[in-house]
């Protein structure tokens, strides 16, 4: 007879989720134009509708230095619950089932979109969706921040340290 210490562990039988397949390339092109029409129509009517087109401009049009910064500072991490996908509208790529939810295009690298892959940017992305998802609390936070904690201030101090790198390449080399 074996001792207690010698059992086996008992095993669970763990449930596997089922993510539907990504849609089809015209359902993703269709979805992305039915979300950016949707959000165009709610930009006036919702409050929401502003840090959505932020978070958008921000990802898609920053240099990395600047739209990383807050990331050694971003503590937490996605619990999947999918609330920040319903913040203006629902969107249609979110797969839910019950205590589950997914993206059905988050792996795909050439359809996700931009505002998904950074989320959250900065403290005030982060409040403006705590604000939309009240009284549910979102896990990630920040702790400290970077030395340029203004996205504008930053991005002044990037682009000031490009274009003095672009005239020094240019500057005759002097003391020959």
């Amino acid at each position: 007879m074996p001792s207690e210490q010698n059992r086996p562990a008992r095993l669970v039988q763990i449930e596997t989720r089922t993510v539907p397949l990504p849609p089809s390339e015209s359902r993703i092109f269709f979805n992305k134009a039915y979300i950016a029409f949707r959000k165009s129509l709610a930009f006036f009517h919702s409050a929401s509708a502003y840090g959505t087109a932020r978070r958008w401009l921000l990802s898609t049009f920053l240099p990395d230095s600047v739209l990383y910064r807050w990331q050694p500072y971003r503590k937490g991490s996605c619990n999947r619950c999918g609330m920040c996908c319903k913040i203006v509208l629902s969107c249609p790529f979110l797969h839910e089932e019950v205590g589950h939810t997914a993206c059905q295009i988050y792996t795909e690298p050439r359809h996700v979109p931009p505002p998904c892959l950074t989320y959250p940017l900065d403290p005030q992305d982060l409040a403006e969706v705590q604000r939309a998802i009240a009284p549910a609390i979102c896990p990630f936070y920040f702790e400290g921040e970077p030395a340029d904690p203004g996205t504008w201030a930053a991005l002044r101090t990037e682009l000031r340290q490009r274009w003095q790198g672009y005239l020094a390449k240019w500057r005759p080399a002097s003391g020959d």
